[in-house]
């Protein structure tokens, strides 16, 4: 039984993306067959009864998601937003007051204003990293919203990320855990 529910969790987004980005090459691709990964593997692994259509429309999304930040996001941008993310990933002072026990509803994420400013600087506080490329204009904002320990016992971090390419913004909701090697990993 936990066999068949594996294979499910892996299997069905992994055709899913694949068949999703056959045409598509480059950051658009990565982004896309990450996103639908997430997506419909996070599906699958909540998911209850039969839910395959409810998961391939979660795998549809994620490859939508993450084809649009990959598409816009370049090498050069990327190592700037690592370096943000590792170091907003990694500051126990940074998440000290935002314990919690689970992930933050989206009902309570919506009431959190975002600012939608372009940061112009690389910047780390106690409640926010930036990024900016001056070669590009691109940069990006990571906003901590909630630390948790998952069921599996992992530490997570849940953040909203903005990227900003040409002044407009593209934000998603992410959630990190450390896994065994002692490295964050997207879930």
């Amino acid at each position: 039984m936990m066999q068949m529910r594996i294979r499910k969790t892996v299997v069905m987004p992994l055709v899913a993306s694949l068949s999703l980005t056959a045409c598509a090459t480059g950051n658009e691709g990565i982004g896309q067959t990450i996103g639908a990964l997430v997506l419909g593997g996070a599906c699958l692994a909540v998911a209850r009864g039969d839910t395959r259509a409810a998961c391939i429309a979660a795998a549809a999304a994620g490859f939508v998601l993450g084809g649009a930040i990959g598409q816009q996001i370049d090498a050069r941008d990327r190592k700037r937003r690592e370096a943000a993310l590792a170091a907003a990933l990694n500051d126990e002072q940074m998440w000290r007051e935002r314990y919690g026990n689970g992930p933050m509803a989206q009902k309570t994420i919506n009431q959190i204003p975002m600012d939608k400013s372009a940061p112009k600087q690389d910047l780390k506080t106690a409640h926010i990293a930036t990024w900016h490329n001056p070669d590009t204009d691109d940069s990006g904002r990571i906003e901590p919203l909630r630390a948790y320990v998952n069921n599996t016992n992992q530490q997570c971090r849940q953040v909203r990320e903005s990227y900003f390419k040409n002044g407009e913004p593209i934000s998603a909701l992410e959630v990190w855990c450390k896994n065994a090697q002692g490295r964050w990993a997207p879930v």
